[in-house]
């Protein structure tokens, strides 16, 4: 490895490090924000004040999660601008139009976050649930021209090759409205709302095992629940119909997540576990579904194309130096070829003209294992949530009732699902795509990398102090808030204090009704 792919390589990996604390914190600030909002909006129409109390309690660690989300995006951005130069460059016709967008939200978010942390009290509870819902509006808007950025890396034909001879607006509009965009939104939105449905699972779920404010932690359940399956849902689905885009799109990324190798004349089969050999080009220990792999891509029983086949689909495409033929999806081959050519050194030029082209498809080729495993870690996390969420729902008056508790200590337990989930999907995303940065355009190894050793020593330690600064400010803080509890607890709140009783619903059950030891409802 040369000094310059080294920088390169540790500059990949301080971003992906980076964004993936990055990705800790912004599903749960949108999760969260939707619970609020649904919970303001429930408070409005039914004046149930355990509904306010718990929206007043989540919205602190919305807050808390979207200032760490702010505070780790911005680094970000320091390390594109920083170290990234010649990305930045050839993404300049997408990033102004995003940038545009997010310069004129930022404001109006913070003031409604403001809004909403200290001035909900003295608004009419429909004036504070329209605040809730012009927020997550805001916000998803916002998510929506970030993930446009994603799209366009993933697939550049996503704008024309005129792109920056048009008006902002129009590549704007061409980014949001195109279908890979759209789908990432709400494949992105909704695995938020699985993020905040098990944040609220887990600390509620505590607070019943323990019989602790029964009220509050009955109201966010009630609420979690449905958003945790039906943001669950929706995540599957729309994975399923990205997966069918980048089927379509990237198909070696498609070939490699699959684990096929080469096709054959029957119809794909779904290929459940196997260890790839990557060296041997074959799977061993293969447990699989027949036919169903087809049928799942897009409906048909036409066999995919492995990922030897699409190799050699570029052997016969060729760089342009070679004979001067060039898919327009990759006409960043030429560029592909130098940074062989340079990892190579002197053996490149002894090297056939035939063994050169099949050198840039091996280099083209992404790796095959890691994408396999990382995907069925991300379907098996999303399944689970699925099931723990559908069980929650069938349960909930017992799980809200605190008479669940097997369900609550699984909920508790296995809450960190989602997040394995979404960094592992981001993963297969980034490293699906490569060896490019924006996909058959510009290779990673010439989109940047740190200009030297002693700047990526300081780079990389100010990353780890601030990473561990962020994490115990996040831990002390949200201790902070688990310990005083809802804020109903203080005097003068209107949220029922909690007593050891059984709720009306329960006490039916259990022969006490009209006893006057039930709690009452308000």
């Amino acid at each position: 490895m040369t000094a310059e792919e080294f920088l390169n390589l540790t500059a990949r990996w301080m971003f992906g490090l980076s964004a993936g604390f990055h990705f800790l914190f912004v599903p749960l600030s949108i999760g969260l924000l939707a619970q609020v909002t649904v919970l303001r909006t429930v408070h409005a129409t039914q004046h149930d004040r355990s509904h306010e109390a718990a929206a007043a309690y989540w919205s602190k660690y919305f807050v808390l999660a979207w200032l760490l989300g702010m505070l780790t995006g911005y680094p970000l951005r320091m390390q594109l601008t920083t170290y990234w130069i010649t990305f930045m460059t050839q993404a300049a016709p997408v990033l102004e139009a995003v940038m545009k967008v997010e310069s004129f939200l930022l404001w109006p978010m913070i003031a409604l976050v403001l809004v909403n942390t200290f001035a909900g009290r003295w608004l009419d509870p429909r004036a504070r649930a329209a605040c809730c819902w012009l927020l997550l509006g805001i916000v998803t808007t916002q998510s929506m021209c970030i993930l446009s950025v994603n799209a366009w890396m993933q697939v550049p034909a996503v704008l024309p090759h005129d792109a920056d001879q048009r008006p902002v607006s129009e590549r704007l509009a061409m980014l949001l409205v195109h279908p890979v965009t759209l789908n990432k939104a709400w494949h992105t939105i909704s695995a938020a709302m699985v993020c905040g449905s098990f944040f609220v699972f887990a600390v509620a779920g505590l607070w019943t095992l323990s019989h602790r404010h029964r009220s509050v932690a009955r109201a966010s359940i009630g609420v979690a629940v449905w958003l945790g399956l039906a943001g669950s849902v929706s995540t599957l689905w729309s994975g399923h119909t990205g997966a069918a885009h980048v089927a379509h799109l990237q198909p070696m990324k498609f070939a490699a997540i699959e684990g096929h190798w080469r096709s054959t004349s029957n119809p794909s089969p779904l290929i459940l576990w196997a260890r790839p050999m990557e060296g041997e080009a074959r799977n061993l220990n293969v447990l699989e579904i027949p036919t169903l792999g087809s049928l799942l891509r897009d409906g048909s029983l036409a066999p995919s194309p492995g990922v030897l086949d699409l190799r050699d689909r570029l052997i016969g495409i060729a760089p342009p130096s070679v004979n001067g033929v060039v898919d327009p999806q990759f006409s960043g081959l030429a560029n592909l070829e130098e940074v062989v050519a340079a990892r190579m050194g002197s053996r490149w030029a002894r090297l056939s003209r035939e063994e050169q082209v099949a050198a840039v498809a091996d280099a083209a080729r992404p790796p095959v294992s890691v994408l396999f495993v990382l995907f069925r870690v991300m379907v098996a996390s999303g399944v689970a949530c699925l099931v723990l969420c559908a069980l929650a729902v069938w349960f909930r008056r017992r799980l809200c009732e605190g008479r669940a508790p097997t369900l609550s200590v699984l909920l508790v337990a296995l809450s960190p699902l989602p997040w394995i989930a979404i960094l592992c999907g981001w993963a297969v995303a980034e490293i699906g795509r490569q060896p490019w940065t924006i996909y058959g355009k510009l290779p990673t190894a010439m989109a940047g990398g740190l200009p030297s050793a002693h700047h990526g020593f300081v780079a990389w330690t100010t990353m780890i102090v601030a990473v561990a600064e962020l994490t115990l400010l996040f831990g002390a803080a949200a201790a902070s808030i688990w310990h005083l509890g809802p804020a109903g607890r203080k005097k003068g709140s209107h949220v029922i204090r909690d007593r050891l009783r059984p709720t009306k619903s329960a006490a039916r059950r259990l022969g006490l009704a009209g006893t006057g030891s039930v709690e009452p409802r308000t």
